[in-house]
């Protein structure tokens, strides 16, 4: 995935111009050194205008495990489907599956094409700076800028929403005269955002390890070689959940039986309620659920290094309110 001309930035620097001394501490980023970043992540970022701010600690396969992970398309799937089944039932499910897919392939061989092309935590806005008018780059990437922030705010809550609102399941599951109340769910998900935003605040630097152990594109800034990582891990983990989420879904709608009752489940959730007609048992279902609860746990872990990520990149361009507080990096992070 070559820069053509074209699709040169405006003021790029050559080659040469960064070229790494013989002898030099650059000279090191060649064959790979001990801060993680090579020569050609040095020739991006200063392509780009950027300075190396954060530790790339992530390679190709915890990158492709990441990015796996904070897609999570068949965990919220199973998780988030009421909707789907309230508005086109276990049919319309299915085929709107297949055409999102379908649809979304599209997508990310071109978000693929342009992380080769500019590998930077700023994403979407950065692209459309460079690819748009000159004219109108300015509006075009601040409100590009500003959608995608809010996009990930809103994601992360999701999934916030998401694990403490399967804890409540749990639950009900285990005493059928408990009856959930909005205030304890709230607390719960602050709760939840707290713990998880304390996951991402003082094991920042094992979170690649943790990728790999359960086994993006706002990334790129920390992995190493990120103009061919970026885009192989975008592409590979997409098609990797493509079996496993149509896997998942066809079971599920072979076992979830009357659709009716699957909704009105007291439980809030569909899922568990095929958990326990599957297992007919209190602990069996509890089990189940802890697995689904687990990987969400996950998941939202990744969502928030991604979308801290992401308001970093912004806040750095001066989009943010408070961008000089908002882009620092703290000492044990650079």
């Amino acid at each position: 995935m070559a820069t053509t001309p074209e699709h040169e930035p405006k003021d790029a620097v050559t080659v040469q111009n960064i070229a790494p001394n013989s002898g030099s501490d650059d000279a090191d980023s060649l064959n790979g050194n001990s801060v993680g970043f090579t020569y050609h992540d040095r020739m991006d970022m200063r392509r780009m205008g950027k300075k190396q701010e954060l530790m790339r600690n992530f390679r190709t396969f915890s990158s492709i495990a990441f990015t796996t992970c904070v897609m999570g398309t068949w965990e919220i799937l199973l998780t988030a489907n009421t909707q789907g089944l309230i508005a086109g039932g276990s049919a319309g499910l299915f085929w709107s599956l297949v055409w999102a897919y379908a649809g979304q392939a599209f997508v990310i061989l071109s978000l693929a094409e342009m992380a080769s092309i500019a590998p930077t935590a700023g994403g979407q806005y950065h692209w459309v700076s460079e690819f748009a008018p000159r004219k109108h780059q300015r509006l075009l990437s601040y409100t590009s800028g500003w959608l995608s922030t809010l996009a990930w705010q809103s994601f992360v809550a999701v999934d916030s929403f998401l694990v403490g609102e399967v804890i409540l399941g749990m639950i009900v599951v285990n005493d059928q005269s408990f009856v959930a109340q909005r205030w304890q769910a709230t607390l719960l998900i602050i709760a939840t955002v707290l713990g998880l935003a304390a996951v991402n605040f003082f094991a920042g630097k094992r979170l690649a390890l943790a990728e790999n152990i359960f086994v993006a594109f706002h990334l790129p800034e920390e992995i190493s070689n990120a103009g061919l990582v970026v885009p192989k891990s975008m592409v590979w983990s997409f098609f990797l959940n493509i079996p496993m989420t149509f896997g998942l879904l066809i079971a599920y709608l072979f076992c979830i039986g009357d659709v009716s009752d699957a909704i009105s489940s007291p439980t809030g959730y569909p899922f568990i309620y095929v958990f326990q007609n599957a297992t007919g048992s209190v602990a069996g279902t509890t089990g189940l659920t802890v697995v689904i609860l687990l990987l969400l746990i996950v998941i939202a872990i990744s969502s928030y290094a991604s979308t801290s990520r992401q308001l970093f990149a912004f806040a750095r361009d001066n989009g943010m309110p408070f961008s000089n507080w908002l882009a620092r990096v703290g000492a044990r992070e650079s």
